[in-house]
């Protein structure tokens, strides 16, 4: 098994996106995660972060599932929630979602 050292997380601001590289280590231990379940019913799960980051402009959401090819529909956020909608669910899915600030 092969170790990932770096991690590529897109970034978009207005209708520019750019690609920036961090060290994996570096962008999760700097990170805040908060874990979740979205069920068949719900389509989605909405994480707390409040008291624990700001989430902004500046930061990086990076969304992770339990099950192989089940990716998110959409992502959205305000300054202490990240809500992780999908499309489709046939069975409930586990969310982790780790946020920095740049």
């Amino acid at each position: 098994m092969s170790e990932f050292s770096k991690v590529q997380i897109p970034r978009t601001v207005g209708n520019s996106v750019s690609i920036e590289t961090f060290d994996v280590k570096d962008a999760i231990g700097r990170g805040i995660r908060r874990t979740g379940t979205a069920t068949t019913s719900s389509q989605s799960v909405t994480l707390s972060f409040s008291g624990a980051i700001t989430i902004g402009s500046n930061s990086h959401i990076n969304v992770y599932t339990d099950q192989w090819g089940v990716n998110p529909s959409n992502v959205t956020y305000t300054s202490s929630t990240v809500t992780v909608t999908f499309s489709g669910l046939s069975s409930s899915v586990n969310v982790a979602v780790i946020v920095f600030n740049r």
